[in-house]
């Protein structure tokens, strides 16, 4: 904690420097005037509003060096008859020159027209969109919307005249004048136009909310912009990622995200460049994060840039809300399991922010019918469910609750610096409690106490720094620590007894500094370099501790490695092909290890409506996680580090290649994948249950393929789409199965989605049908006894059958309260229900002995996945 206390004492000291507008170097050759625009936007945090046919078929040649912005600007569209306003520090709107075009002259029918006013809202999310442009048609008379998306204007029309609504990015409305004579001021709700800069961007990839871009190989998720998500009433980060092809969870929680065959645990999941290392609540049901701080989540599953290193599988980039808001925000939610609350309060004339959010259970004082589902699902295996019920026990309390918090600090220090500094935090607490009959002693007054705790803490700081140097050079500085500790209990005792009988506990924590530093250069509009350093010290520590009478067990270790790494990155785009390729260094000093990494994504498109990519990497892991199984019936995630003794470092190659199709609405995209991973172990998630492993085995070797597919297509107010992922994931291991590959204790062959979406006014309503094949297991076939004639199962090939197919219904309802009711809040009614025809569909199977009078029988153990399980949402905001 010393490094940040510093850290952050350096750049609090700063000064607030003030704004001006910058200088200008800038060279383009025949470059339409958009992205000259766009560029310059990005660069200097300005937005540019116009009408988008005044840019159509504009192109721009020109060089800058260094000139002032004024006189820049007027260089570039002076030639092209349009001018320029300054609305405010940060938006300009582009018209044309009064000279050039001349208004009509009011005619005979004039009328003056007091005021004409409204407001301008993104019609998805009710969101205002500030500085959008009022226009009269064929001329350059007008006015912008101010900060609140509100408008008032006074002019004269004629009845044939007409007003223009448009906004950057949304498709523009026009009115005819008369429309809007002596009424009450008018709602304007604008569309999110599917536009692309040089067609690397797909703005609705599956649905509003989630936009693909090829420029960086990713998926970009947009909360706040999302339609409604069958079965969900609100939006959970991890839930939505389950929306794209070759991204879901066979246990059908929110943090067990496979993605195209790995693990979970070879995911790297940030926030504001924090690594989340407890990404769920109650025991993974719920995504431990609030999605309506979230602003952009960027998911790369197809392989990374060399960026980004330490996990082998995929990446979650969730980053906060990076605006500062024109006046204090906030926002309140209440669901069946829990409430939240987020305040975003500007500063210092707007040139700073403070955000701050809690979510909370209340699951501690109310079991709603939604938490007992999702506990029938967590406990249906293990003492919490047993001992309900039961004879013989006359006191049980489960005390379970979780809460997450963020805060978030957001300056502009000056026009080219910005610091941002975040903090989350997030808890699960269970603490079970019962009292039993002993059964196993003459006295029936005696009785036995049982005990389980489970506190779960993860909490990150992150301090940012970014400065652009020029129009062409950007640096960004981070500091980040990141402290994640799991403790658990057990005890047993009877009344008789001073001490426990039995006694377990255990302690897993993690702790993560990281220094990072990225510099990204534009060398001209076709090359790009991005490199960089980071330097990372993880530290793991476990201590697990057992006693059980007289006997004691005890298994501990700390390691901490001291990690250097560097990376590059070569981008060449043009209008028909791309190429990245990237290169990091990485040196784990705790094994004394050095590794490359080559990576590199292509892409080519012939015609704008297709394209073709291929890629390709290598990746290594250092942290991994395996899972115990308590009493409790819940998995306890143990993080370990590589040692290359029981622990070996985790390495993966990566190849993909596929097209995509989009035009008018419909979109068919399709990706195939190759994996290969070594350094697997018995220990590896998922695969720690597997009954014919006795001992840890030698190191093993995943192989995985597979097929994603996704074909979509839209119809004004309804959506549809199938995504469907054909993947095969099979373990090796040597002397183990005969040598033979057996499938993976998460491996499903087929998984199909099938999502609908539809929009009735206010109403927004959703449903999709799941199905996937069941996941493998092992079949206990015969008993067998041993030495001392007691009984043990004999089992089958590893894996080679499979549990029934799964399927379900989910649907969702949301009602949007009309937001010219009152125009200072927003309201939000939701309904979903998960599983909506309760199918009983199988979680896992295991088997045990049942010895009864001296027959030995087999008996089969099955779990099962959440039953019908509805939620209501209510959601109020303030501006």
């Amino acid at each position: 904690m010393k490094w940040i206390n510093i850290f952050l004492l350096l750049f609090l000291s700063l000064q607030l420097c003030g704004q001006s507008l910058p200088k200008l170097t800038l060279k383009a050759k025949n470059e339409s005037l958009v992205n000259i625009l766009h560029k310059i936007g990005t660069q200097h945090n300005i937005r540019f509003a116009y009408d988008a046919a005044l840019l159509e078929g504009e192109k721009v040649t020109v060089q800058l060096r260094k000139e002032p912005f004024e006189q820049a600007l007027n260089k570039i569209l002076k030639e092209r008859g349009l001018s320029y306003e300054m609305v405010s520090e940060k938006h300009i709107l582009i018209i044309k020159k009064e000279e050039t075009t001349q208004a009509p002259s009011p005619s005979s029918e004039a009328i003056l027209i007091p005021k004409i006013c409204g407001s301008i809202l993104d019609k998805l999310t009710n969101e205002p969109l500030p500085y959008a442009n009022i226009i009269l048609k064929g001329t350059t008379k007008g006015i912008t919307s101010n900060a609140s998306g509100e408008f008032s204007l006074k002019l004269h029309f004629s009845p044939l005249d007409s007003l223009e609504i448009s906004y950057l990015g949304y498709q523009s409305q026009s009115f005819a004048a008369q429309e809007l004579i002596n009424k009450p001021c008018r709602t304007i709700a604008l569309e999110f136009a599917n536009f692309t800069f040089e067609n690397v961007v797909i703005t609705e990839y599956v649905t509003s909310g989630i936009e693909q871009d090829f420029k960086e190989n990713k998926i970009v998720l947009r909360p706040k912009k999302m339609d409604v998500v069958p079965g969900l009433t609100e939006s959970d980060v991890l839930q939505l990622v389950q929306l794209l092809p070759g991204v879901n969870s066979p246990n059908e929680t929110a943090s067990g995200l496979h993605v195209r065959g790995g693990t979970p645990d070879q995911n790297l999941i940030l926030l504001d460049d924090i690594p989340i290392y407890n990404s769920g609540h109650f025991f993974g049901m719920i995504s431990a994060f609030n999605a309506y701080l979230i602003d952009e989540v960027d998911v790369y599953r197809s392989g990374f840039g060399a960026e980004y290193g330490g996990r082998i599988a995929s990446v979650i980039d969730m980053k906060s809300k990076q605006q500062i808001p024109d006046k204090v925000y906030v926002g309140a939610g209440l669901n069946l399991t829990h409430g939240d609350l987020i305040v975003d309060i500007p500063l210092f004339k707007r040139k700073a922010s403070l955000l701050l959010s809690g979510r909370r259970s209340y699951t501690d004082f109310i079991q709603s019918y939604t938490y007992n589902q999702l506990a029938n699902r967590v406990f249906q295996r293990g003492k919490i469910k047993e001992q309900q019920g039961e004879v013989d026990v006359f006191d049980t309390q489960t005390d379970f609750y979780f809460d997450d918090y963020n805060a978030r600090w957001l300056q502009e220090l000056s026009e080219k610096d910005r610091l941002t500094i975040s903090f989350y935090g997030s808890d699960n607490h269970l603490n079970f409690f019962s009292e039993t009959q002993e059964e196993y002693t003459q006295n029936e007054d005696e009785y036995f106490q049982n005990d389980d705790l489970i506190n779960q803490k993860n909490r990150g700081i992150s301090g940012k720094w970014r400065r652009n140097w020029s129009d062409k050079n950007e640096s960004e500085l981070a500091l980040v620590y990141s402290n994640y500790n799991d403790r658990s209990f057990s005890s047993i005792s009877t009344d008789s007894l001073e001490e426990e009988s039995f006694k377990r506990s255990q302690v897993n924590q993690i702790q993560d500094l990281t220094l990072h530093f990225r510099n990204f250069h534009q060398f001209s509009k076709h090359h790009h370099l991005n490199w960089g350093y980071q330097f990372t010290r993880p530290q793991v520590r476990w201590d697990i501790s057992i006693k059980e009478l007289e006997e004691n067990y005890t298994d501990s270790d700390s390691l901490r490695s001291d990690n250097h790494s560097s990376f590059g990155e070569y981008a060449f785009q043009s209008e028909h092909f791309s190429i990245d390729l990237g290169l990091r260094y990485q040196y784990f000093s705790l094994v004394d290890r050095h590794k490359l990494e080559p990576r590199f994504s292509l892409r080519y498109q012939p015609i704008p409506a297709l394209q073709f990519k291929i890629g390709g990497g290598l990746y290594n892991q250092q942290v991994g996680q395996i899972v115990e199984f308590n009493d409790l019936g819940v998995n306890e995630q143990l993080w370990i580090m590589v040692n290359d003794e029981e622990y070996p470092l985790i390495e993966s190659q990566h190849w993909t290649g596929g097209l995509l199709f989009s035009k008018k609405g419909f979109q068919l995209d399709t990706e195939a994948y190759y994996k290969r991973i070594d350094g697997i172990t018995s220990l590896a998630l998922s695969f720690s249950e597997s009954p014919n492993v006795e001992e840890d085995l030698n190191e093993g070797v995943a192989y995985i393929y597979g097929l994603d597919f996704l074909l979509k297509k839209r119809w004004k107010n309804y959506n549809n789409w199938i995504s469907y992922s054909l993947g095969k994931v099979d373990y090796a291991f040597q002397d183990f199965n005969d040598d033979d590959k057996f499938p993976a204790p998460h491996h499903q062959l087929h998984v199909l989605n099938w999502i609908h979406q539809l929009k009735l006014g206010n109403w927004h309503l959703s449903a999709a049908w799941h199905f996937s094949t069941g996941k493998p297991y092992t079949e206990a076939t015969n008993i067998a006894l041993d030495d001392e004639d007691d009984p043990y199962l004999i089992y089958a090939t590893q894996n080679a059958n499979r549990l029934p197919n799964r399927h379900r219904l989910d649907c969702s309802v949301l009602y949007k309260f009309p937001s010219d009711l009152n125009k200072k809040w927003r309201g939000i009614l939701g309904f979903s229900l998960l599983n909506a025809y309760n199918r009983n569909n199988p979680l896992s199977r295991q088997y045990l002995v049942d010895e009864d009078e001296g027959v030995n029988e087999i008996i089969s153990l099955n779990r099962s996945l959440l039953g019908i399980t509805p939620n209501v949402m209510v959601r109020f905001e303030w501006k």
